[in-house]
């Protein structure tokens, strides 16, 4: 909530400073959780509780394989980018986080860090079977997605055997 270009600008700067120290990073959308001070004073964060937002929140389906552009609007929205968290679509949420990850991820020749989104599984994964963890994440990405529990038990059953 309350993303501005210089916010952004100042969390870009914070990752380049970190980047010797990471192998990955994940950027998420902010979400809006009961019983968080957030939900409890949602106008003091420039929040917008849609409404119906219990129920709605209880039932959303959080679907970290798909793209942020495929799942269901948030129950919620908040202020990014100057506009009021009453006018923010979640389409605006979605243009937001696709564009700070894009900046992220691009090489530094087009202005980016270079950092890939993986899970700390996947290194893991990666590092046992000697693979490039980039291509070895996208493979268990969509093991996990086409629900190919062949191939996933196939890499899995790699490293199991690696460990003991």
């Amino acid at each position: 909530p309350k993303e501005t270009e210089k916010t952004q600008k100042e969390t870009f700067d914070l990752i380049n400073r970190l980047k010797s120290y990471t192998d990955s990073v994940l950027i998420q959308p902010a979400g809006v959780y009961p019983n968080t001070e957030w939900f409890r004073n949602p106008e003091k964060y420039g929040i917008y509780l849609h409404h119906n937002y219990i129920k709605k929140i209880r039932d959303y389906p959080i679907e970290p394989l798909k793209p942020l552009r495929l799942w269901r609007p948030f129950p919620f929205s908040y202020s990014i980018m100057g506009k009021p968290a009453k006018n923010v679509k979640f389409s605006d949420i979605v243009a937001c986080y696709e564009r700070f990850n894009k900046r992220i991820r691009a090489p530094k020749e087009r202005g980016g860090l270079g950092i890939p989104a993986i899970q700390d599984y996947g290194y893991i994964v990666a590092k046992y079977q000697n693979q490039d963890p980039i291509t070895l994440s996208w493979k268990l990405t969509q093991f996990m997605a086409t629900r190919d529990y062949n191939g996933l038990r196939k890499s899995l059953t790699l490293i199991k055997d690696i460990l003991t």
